[in-house]
């Protein structure tokens, strides 16, 4: 994987340079925010911003983002926490090894509180004035003072995925100028000679036409501005290609990793040096996401696709307890519950469903925890059911395996369940 070789090669330059601690901790880092960036979307949000970033922000900037089809990535990351600080606070060498490990071409906006940064990465080049420098130009001239950290990430990512961000910044400010710069005063004009068959003399038309002209140029101004804070819920069509779009990258997914757990698998077990029970249930679990992936036929559905992809995460934490790279006892990761592809970073939360009396114990991610807490629905995995798209825990559990195990979040047979062939009889 082109992470891990990146990783490889990183920690190697760490050990021959003679490098502090803190260096090694920086390429952890890095390699977790590349692998995050890689495997489960464009946004990077730090735990740290939980509460300063809604889930549904990060819902909708993912989408803005694959409906572009440019390689924007975003990271929200503060770096100047005490005791946890990384690249001693430099976000531009953050950004160039987290670009160095995903190796491909890129857009980096990088946020923290109180300032922002903008690298673009052409060819492997770095290019000075791409989607990311206008973003970032425009907070950088103090356009953003005011708005929060949700909301600037809005703004930034609205100019980053337009077809010409340097045309659209040039327009912004022509038009913040005009509504800042009060009009220059018209010379006055010759006396008209007099009209008899005009009763209306020709001065308070002239004044009136420059006061219209003056108070469109200063309402455009202001409307464009009021564009720019307004967001348009996209239509039907838009949500349709955002999610063929989604569907597509999550089918690409399975198979490469699907592959490429197989060869570690392999490579694992060729040279013996493994706990042999943990390389089974590895081997297990692989073995049912190649089930699902193949029995799903040419177009799989969505939540067979992320059932794949959380059983091959279970399949890669039983290699890395088989290697000892993971204490055998450790907890196992948690997929969160609302939304699987939100990862295993997960606390057990008490969710109660809105207008109901019914609780259940969840692992959910930040964001959702957040949602939870007040009272807003979580920006769950939706999937199709009777002919309209609904959270795929609200699918009756008698034909859903995913509804009825929560993606094994609910039961810990989810592997077995799949040998038994549960995923067939519920359809």
């Amino acid at each position: 994987m082109r992470v891990e070789r990146a990783l490889a090669v990183l920690s190697m330059v760490v050990l021959l340079s003679g490098a502090p601690v803190a260096a090694a901790a920086d390429v952890d880092e890095a390699e977790r925010i590349a692998r995050g960036l890689v495997e489960n979307g464009p946004v990077h949000i730090d735990p740290a911003y939980a509460d300063d970033v809604s889930g549904r922000t990060i819902q909708e900037i993912e989408r803005l983002i694959l409906e572009s089809d440019l390689p924007i990535r975003v990271l929200a990351i503060p770096l100047g926490v005490e005791g946890e600080e990384y690249w001693q606070g430099d976000a531009e060498r953050l950004v160039a090894d987290v670009h160095g490990l995903i190796g491909d071409d890129g857009h980096y906006l990088f946020l923290e509180k109180n300032r922002s940064v903008g690298i673009d990465y052409v060819g492997e080049l770095r290019e000075p004035f791409g989607h990311a420098y206008y973003a970032v130009r425009m907070a950088e001239e103090g356009f953003y003072t005011s708005l929060s950290l949700d909301d600037r990430l809005w703004e930034m990512v609205d100019y980053a995925v337009h077809s010409d961000p340097e045309e659209l910044y040039e327009k912004t400010r022509l038009h913040e100028q005009e509504a800042a710069s009060p009009l220059e005063p018209s010379p006055p004009e010759p006396p008209a000679p007099v009209d008899d068959t005009s009763t209306m003399p020709r001065g308070p038309w002239i004044g009136v036409g420059a006061g219209v002209v003056g108070a469109s140029l200063l309402a455009g101004g202001l409307l464009y501005r009021s564009r720019r804070r307004t967001l348009v819920p996209p239509n039907r069509a838009s949500f349709d290609n955002a999610a063929h779009t989604r569907h597509e990258v999550l089918a690409e997914r399975a198979e490469r990793e699907l592959a490429e757990v197989g060869e570690r698998i392999t490579r694992a077990r060729a040279r013996g040096e493994v706990g042999l029970t943990f390389l089974e249930r590895a081997l297990e679990r692989r073995g049912a996401a190649r089930t699902i992936l193949e029995g799903a036929g040419t177009e799989p559905a969505i939540e067979d696709l992320v059932g794949v992809l959380v059983l091959l995460d279970m399949a890669e934490d039983a290699l890395a307890r088989a290697r000892g790279v993971r204490p055998p006892d450790a907890l196992a990761p948690r997929h969160c519950y609302a939304d699987p592809l939100h990862g295993t970073d997960t606390v057990e939360t008490d969710w109660r469903g809105l207008g109901g009396n019914e609780t259940l114990r969840v692992p959910l991610c930040p964001s959702c925890v957040e949602s939870v807490r007040e009272r807003r629905r979580p920006d769950s995995l939706h999937v199709e059911h009777e002919g309209g798209r609904v959270p795929y825990h609200e699918v009756p559990a008698e034909r859903s395996l995913w509804s009825a195990t929560g993606y094994g979040a609910l039961a810990d047979d989810l592997v077995e369940r799949i040998r038994r062939g549960e995923h067939r009889t519920r359809r």
